[in-house]
């Protein structure tokens, strides 16, 4: 169930291209804090003391820590907005109400036993581009589950060094985008040539899978390896911890228009329990984001389903002996399987969010070895009704390598940022679709016939829907 987590986890070298200036902010801070504490003896020596009360971004002592926010000053106010860069008039009058609700914003999104959609929608600040708003700097260090190496350094770094040079403010974000799906079609690719926009801020990682493995309640996270407890949903708050250093980036940003993005393919195909039914999830993950960014967009990446579930079946565990024929075997399993819930339901939507396996009496150990991802047109008309036509841009993965400058037209147009040309070069797709596959499994050979056959008559009815959902003949896939 958790594989896919799990293998975002242990990849984590692949998707070092949108951090590339890390290392250089870490010395950078440590320098900083040396600067900072140096001005601090002399000031003190002196008798140069700064009065707190004319300065929100002193350090935080434990009684002052409790204070409420509007009860701040007119000096620390301007303060705050002369940090922040603040210049929209409502954001400025209406600031002091603001930092209470985002104070009490702050409080719930730390708990694990309530859903997102029991929280008010909050305010974000006009100023910004990316769903962003402020926060008090915690006195504790930030939790961070998804590394305990580079990453996980470079999240304490910054709050250590924030909290020694006395800023007791700092500017919280979540995704602006969302590459919603779906494994194995290109989605690292596109994400990193994204990330490759000046206008795009760097992130410490691609996938979190939070929205759709850890979210509360029901979500749970294997954390064994990570020093923490398994089983349990992760808090919100840690998600957004994720993005702090990025919105310090963009904080620190000419335009203030800096975006953040989230690629986590799992956010289409897998949701957590706590709306199951008998007719298929009552909400799915665009639910969730929606009640909290409903100004967020949407990429769905789509690719000929038949050659994306053998590409996962080649990718997942993949010292686990594969076969073209132990592939029919699982397949046909699969399908069967597929066939038999939609007789008992009568229905083939919660046939697609059911997630087939031991449950079904199916033997299959390989990672998302899941027919139902490829049943594009259900998963996407689905956030069609959440999100609208307009937020969702659909691309084939098979279009990117021939047209990718005309495909990073669209995405850049479809996200609201400049037109970039270089962008459309720095992407790692440089080898035709029917050669990415992991070396280890180059030796395999390709499906059988009567796989494809079963497979492409399995999917037409989902592709013929697709098409007429895009209007584009191209998602019949030839078949």
């Amino acid at each position: 169930m958790y594989n896919a987590l799990e293998n975002s986890m242990d990849t984590i070298s692949e998707d070092r291209q949108c951090y590339s200036g890390w290392k250089f902010r870490i010395l950078a801070f440590g320098l900083c804090s040396i600067v900072c504490s140096w001005i601090a003896m002399v000031a003190k020596s002196t008798g140069e003391e700064t009065d707190a009360r004319e300065t929100p971004f002193q350090t935080c002592s434990e009684p002052d820590s409790d204070r409420k926010l509007t009860d701040f000053t007119r000096i620390q106010m301007e303060a705050i907005v002369k940090r922040f860069k603040l210049k929209d008039p409502t954001d400025i009058e209406l600031l002091p109400a603001y930092l209470e609700k985002w104070a009490e914003w702050e409080e719930a999104i730390l708990e694990t036993n309530i859903s997102i959609l029991d929280l008010s929608p909050i305010p974000f600040l006009s100023d910004y581009r990316s769903p962003c708003w402020i926060s008090r700097l915690s006195s504790h260090p930030p939790e961070y589950v998804w590394s305990r190496g580079r990453e996980n350094d470079i999240v304490m770094r910054y709050w250590q060094e924030s909290h020694d040079d006395g800023v007791r403010f700092r500017l919280r974000c979540l995704p602006y985008f969302y590459i919603v799906g779906v494994v194995k079609s290109g989605t690292t690719d596109l994400f990193h040539r994204i990330c490759s926009h000046p206008d795009v801020a760097e992130v410490l990682r691609k996938e979190y899978h939070w929205w759709s493995y850890l979210r509360p309640p029901d979500g749970e996270l294997v954390r064994e390896k990570h020093g923490g407890d398994s089983g349990l949903p992760v808090p919100m708050s840690v998600y957004v911890n994720a993005f702090d250093v990025p919105a310090e980036d963009i904080r620190n940003s000419s335009a203030l228009h800096l975006i953040i993005g989230d690629g986590s393919p799992s956010t289409a195909t897998h949701i957590t329990t706590e709306s199951s039914s008998p007719m298929g999830p009552e909400l799915i993950n665009a639910d969730f984001i929606y009640h909290v960014t409903p100004q967020a967009r949407i990429i769905y990446i789509v690719r000929d389903p038949v050659e994306r579930l053998y590409s996962a079946y080649l990718f997942f565990h993949q010292y686990e002996y594969k076969s073209p024929e132990l592939f029919h075997k699982r397949v046909k399993a699969r399908v069967d399987a597929f066939t038999k819930c939609t007789s008992t339901y009568g229905s083939i939507r919660p046939c697609v969010y059911h997630r087939f396996g031991q449950q079904d009496g199916v033997e299959d150990n390989i990672a998302r070895m899941s027919v139902t991802d490829g049943m594009y047109s259900v998963l996407i008309e689905d956030w069609v009704k959440v999100f609208s036509h307009e937020a969702i841009l659909v691309l084939r993965m098979e279009d990117m390598p021939p047209t990718m400058e005309d495909t990073m037209k669209r995405v850049l147009i479809h996200l609201g940022i400049r037109r970039f040309d270089k962008v459309s070069l720095r992407g790692s797709m440089t080898e035709d679709i029917d050669k990415m596959r992991r070396v280890r499994h180059r030796k395999v050979p390709d499906m059988w016939n009567s796989t494809r056959k079963m497979l492409q008559d399995f999917y037409r009815p989902f592709n013929k829907h697709l098409s007429d959902l895009t209007h584009n003949s191209k998602y019949n896939w030839g078949y």
